[in-house]
């Protein structure tokens, strides 16, 4: 009944069948990890079918990369309008990993409902490997659809609890750039066993070599890339983090420049919540939302599958919050 109440097109939310499927896969993925050095390829850990979904994954991502810049140079758009599309090219550029090969959609996939698109590894692994292939992730990939509503993590007297933020570590609580999307959106490029950069200031060294540089500077003002590269970066950036503890920003820059690296990538990230935010992604079209409005019904079995997520036999609502009642 919970999977029946789960079922919806592509704009599905994270559910409590996720937390099932990530347990699972911690072990096992905790195994499949290795150090810097491997990248893709026979022995990486990814599953032979998974790898055969992988392909097709890729190229749709490339597609839709070419597809919005296209647009980006054809349409007329407003100041927001290219924010958004910004964000997306961000979303789905590749080249923002370390190994460029894996950009923020791979784990994010539209016809997933902006969740994981590799059904094998969703029945497997569960977790997904990062741009280091023999690393993986210790957590399943979440939808991102309409997490732009949590705000800002603050108490709320009235509840006498803790409300919004982008997860319950805390990791993305939105309280230095009053975005917790934007700023849960630095974690996967700086992540170890995701994008695997080894310092912030390499997505802004690698975004400045992209297309949509002039477009960037265009918003956000020509300093956004005027940063005085040190020599070696590219070889810096092309070494999979973490940085080491003893040189934690190894992309050595002058304080000013650290500065403008900083901004410019919070500026980035700021663009990929605004893509995120936007109306793409946030389609309110699932049977869930028809029926939240009044314009369709649940079954007999959705039904008892909606009350049994709230119910105290579950307690599934009281992490995996809906905007429902209970």
């Amino acid at each position: 009944m919970l999977a029946l109440y789960f079922t919806k097109r592509s704009a599905m939310r994270p559910t409590a069948l996720y937390i099932a499927g990530a347990i699972a896969a911690l072990g096992a993925t905790l195994a499949l990890r290795s150090e810097p050095g491997d990248w893709s390829g026979p022995g990486t850990g990814v599953p032979d079918a998974a790898q055969k979904e992988i392909e097709p994954v890729e190229k749709e991502i490339n597609r839709i990369e070419d597809e919005t810049w296209t647009r980006i140079q054809h349409e007329n758009l407003d100041a927001s309008q290219q924010v958004i599309l910004l964000g997306k090219l961000h979303f789905y550029d590749r080249h923002l990993s370390v190994g460029r090969n894996e950009a923020c959609a791979f784990c994010h996939m539209p016809e997933a409902g902006f969740a994981g698109p590799v059904s094998e590894l969703n029945r497997t692994t569960a977790a997904y490997p990062g741009s280091v292939r023999t690393r993986f992730n210790p957590r399943i990939p979440q939808t991102h659809g309409y997490a732009s509503f949590s705000p800002v993590l603050h108490y709320n007297a009235l509840q006498g609890d803790l409300v919004g933020g982008a997860f319950w570590d805390m990791r993305a609580s939105g309280l230095r750039l009053n975005s917790p999307l934007a700023e849960q959106a630095q974690g996967p490029p700086l992540d170890p066993n995701e994008m695997a950069l080894i310092d912030a200031a390499c997505v802004v060294y690698r975004a400045s070599e992209r297309p949509y540089r002039r477009m960037a500077e265009r918003l956000w003002g020509p300093q956004a890339f005027a940063i005085r590269w040190p020599a070696g970066v590219r070889e810096t950036c092309d070494r999979p983090g973490p940085a080491p503890k003893a040189d934690p920003l190894p992309v050595h820059l002058a304080p000013v420049d650290r500065g403008i690296a900083q901004t410019t990538f919070d500026k980035i990230a700021e663009a990929i919540a605004a893509y995120e935010g936007s109306t793409e992604v946030n389609s309110f079209s699932s049977k869930y939302d028809y029926v939240m409005v009044g314009k369709a019904k649940f079954t007999a079995d959705e039904n008892a599958g909606y009350h049994l997520f709230r119910s105290t036999a579950t307690h599934c609502n009281e992490c995996h919050r809906d905007g429902g009642p209970g």
